[in-house]
C-alpha cells in the first residue's frame, strides 16, 4: 500500500477508480483508509477482508485456521508440491487447466523463501477494521465458483462497507478476468460509468487487466 501511495503521489493522481484483484483489492482499501484524496472509488475482484476464521468467532472466513496452517506448512516443505495440490483449489473448479499449470509452472519458477513469505503475506492480510471507513463508491465483483470468497465473506463485505454493491460472474473461479474476462470488463466499464460523474479522474481509467 505504501508503493501505491508513494506512486499516486508522484503522479498527483486524485480520486483514482482503483481495480484490485485478489490481495490487490485489500491493499486499495488500505490505500483509500490511507489517503482517501488520492482514491475515489474502489472495484474489489475475488475479495476478502480476511482468509481464516477469526479466533474470536467473530468472524467466519473461507477456510478454518488449521487448513491454512497446514497449507503453510506444506508450502514451507516442498513448494512444487503445494503449487500442484494446493494451488488448483484455491483457484476453483471452474478454473481451466492450462491456467493453474502455467501459474504452477510460474509459483515452482520464485525462490522458495519468496514464495513462502508471499503467501504468508497475502494469507494473513486482515483488513476488517479499515472497511467501515471506506465512504466512497465500491464495487464488489464475485465471483461464483471462487472458493477463497464464498458467499457468506461476500455478503460480509458488501454489508462491511458503507456504499458498496455488488455484481456476481457466473461460473468463474479466482481468476475471473483472466477466465471471463469479457463480463468483468462490462461490470467495470458500468461501474466507472455511474461514478464518473462524481469522482474526478487525473486521467483516463487505464484499460489494462485489474492489478493481481
Amino acid at each position: 500500500a505504501d508503493d501505491v501511495i508513494a506512486l499516486l503521489d508522484a503522479l498527483d493522481v486524485r480520486d483514482a477508480v482503483f481495480v484490485g484483484h485478489s490481495m490487490s483489492a485489500a491493499i486499495g482499501v488500505m490505500v483509500r483508509a490511507t489517503a482517501p484524496e488520492r482514491v475515489g472509488a474502489l472495484a474489489l475482484l475475488a475479495a476478502t477482508p480476511r482468509y481464516d476464521d477469526a479466533a474470536d468467532g467473530t468472524y467466519r472466513g473461507a477456510f478454518r485456521p488449521a487448513e491454512l496452517a497446514e497449507a503453510l506448512a506444506l508450502l514451507d516443505r516442498d513448494v512444487a508440491a503445494w503449487a500442484g495440490g494446493v494451488l488448483p483449489t484455491l483457484l476453483g473448479e471452474t478454473t481451466p487447466r492450462a491456467t493453474v499449470l502455467a501459474l504452477a509452472t510460474q509459483l515452482r519458477g520464485m525462490r522458495p523463501d519468496i514464495a513462502r513469505d508471499t503467501a504468508r503475506a497475502i494469507f494473513g492480510t486482515d483488513v476488517r477494521t479499515l472497511l467501515g471507513a471506506i465512504d466512497c463508491p465500491t464495487l464488489v465483483l464475485h465471483a461464483d465458483g471462487d472458493p477463497t470468497e464464498p458467499d457468506h465473506v461476500r455478503r460480509w463485505l458488501t454489508d462491511a462497507l458503507p456504499h458498496a454493491t455488488h455484481r456476481v460472474i457466473q461460473g468463474a473461479g479466482h481468476l475471473p478476468h483472466v477466465t471471463h474476462a469479457e463480463a468483468v470488463a462490462a461490470a467495470l466499464d458500468a461501474f466507472i460509468d455511474t461514478v464518473s460523474s462524481s469522482v474526478g479522474h487525473a486521467a483516463a481509467p487505464p484499460t489494462a487487466p485489474p492489478a493481481d
